[in-house]
Formats: structure tokens, sequence, C-alpha cells
């Protein structure tokens, strides 16, 4: 190996090294994994996994549950859950390219979830937002090509969603269970 490589591959090593000794002093947790945004600052799995996803009406509902399920709670609904993830859904279609007779080839599929989540045992609600998801496909001249083009944007949308709404309710039970940290320079 030559002296440049060698340089460039330490100089690189040591960079990665310095950011992260950089953030383990700010207090920088991950979202996911054993001690991470998405537990309660023990490890133990209390947070998302304390989940229930109510059902969503419709396929894309379906779809949206399911996902949710694999990124919140993939070892099973908790059996006495601690907060109810409620969700509507709505969907919209814009062409956006069509061809010089006006045939449209092209669309954009619009979904939009509106959540909130209560505390199980007092029911008020402790959290809600919006997620907007968005693909586009083409719309083909064969009637079975298109519908199968439009049933893969939706999952797509639908997977999209799942991710951040998964994420904005990890960081909100991770805020709302992590105890303030008095100031250090006291």
């Amino acid at each position: 190996m030559s002296c440049l490589r060698i340089a460039s591959q330490f100089a690189s090593l040591a960079a990665a090294a310095a950011a992260a000794l950089a953030l383990s002093g700010c207090g920088y947790r991950p979202v996911y994994g054993e001690q991470s945004a998405a537990t309660m600052g023990d490890g133990t799995h209390t947070s998302l996994a304390s989940v229930k996803v109510l059902g969503i009406a419709d396929r894309r509902g379906q779809l949206l549950r399911n996902y949710l399920l694999d990124r919140m709670t993939p070892r099973g609904e908790p059996a006495s859950p601690r907060y109810i993830l409620a969700i509507t859904t709505s969907e919209s279609i814009r062409i956006t390219d069509s061809r010089a007779d006006g045939t449209a080839t092209r669309a954009d599929l619009v979904v939009v979830a509106r959540y909130n989540l209560r505390d199980a045992t007092s029911d008020l609600v402790v959290f809600g937002d919006r997620s907007e998801g968005l693909a586009t496909y083409n719309l083909l001249t064969a009637r079975f090509a298109s519908v199968a083009s439009e049933d893969e944007a939706r999952r797509r949308v639908m997977e999209q969603i799942a991710d951040q709404i998964s994420l904005q309710v990890a960081l909100f039970l991770n805020r709302r269970h992590t105890p303030a940290r008095a100031d250090k320079a006291q």
C-alpha cells in the first residue's frame, strides 16, 4: 500500500472516532435499539411495544396497520397496552402527465394519515399529528398493468407513512419518558 493510502485511511478512522466521541458527550441516543429513544431509559422495550394500533378501514388501512405493527410491536400486540393509536387516512390521485391526445400516462398517489395517541387508562389524547406520503406511478394501456402499478405505489406510500408515524410516536414517547437533566454547569 502506498503511504498516501495509509494516511487517508488513518485520517478517516480518526475522524470517525472523533465524531463518535463528540456524539457520546452530547446526549445523543439512537431512535432504535436496546438503549434508544424507542425504549425506556432502563432498556426495557415498553414505549413502542406498549402501543396498540387500532384497525384502520379499507385496504390501505390494512397495509398501514401491518407496517406499523412490524415497526412498533414486532413481538406481537401488547396484552395490556399503555397507549392506543387511532389513524384515519384519505387518498387522492393527481394526473401529472398525459399524451397529446389527452390520455393520462402518469399520476401521483397522495395519502394523508391523521393520527392520535391516547392514554389507555384515561382515554385522553396525549399526542396527535398528520403524515403525508406521495408516490408516482405509470398509467399504462393495459388495465391490469395500471392497477398493479397503482397498488405498488399505494404499498410504497403506506410504508413511508408507517415509517413517519412510528418515528414520531417513538420521539414523543422518548420525550415523555425521559426525565429532565439538571444543567451540569451548576
